[in-house]
């Protein structure tokens, strides 16, 4: 694959507090905004093209078998790795998109 993705966090929504009946937690991410692109460089042509979307995280067994990590200490490549888990088809899909052939949309002009 001679595609190369790039990945960015839009945005994060949190519980403030997160109550599981056996502890509260405070700040429990449970949504993530993103935005995935990929950009291919092999040939003549330079194409990209790019998804966003965004995902619920599955929160009920935080605090039962899994320990939240403090939102602090959340970084953005931990927040992809979440996203990449649950959303394992887009990088395939819009590779599909860049190399579908004489119809693909070139974004990246020869002048750019």
């Amino acid at each position: 694959m001679d595609t190369h993705f790039t990945w960015r966090i839009d945005y994060l929504k949190k519980y403030r507090s997160f109550d599981n009946s056996i502890t509260t937690y405070n700040d429990i991410v449970y949504h993530v905004g993103y935005t995935c692109t990929g950009i291919n460089t092999s040939g003549i042509l330079t194409t990209q093209s790019s998804r966003g979307a965004n995902i619920g995280l599955n929160t009920s067994r935080v605090g039962l078998d899994e320990v939240p990590v403090a939102y602090s200490d959340i970084t953005e490549d931990l927040v992809i790795q979440w996203v990449k888990g649950i959303d394992t088809k887009i990088e395939s899909s819009i590779d599909g998109d860049i190399m579908g052939g004489d119809d693909t949309i070139i974004e990246i002009m020869p002048w750019d």
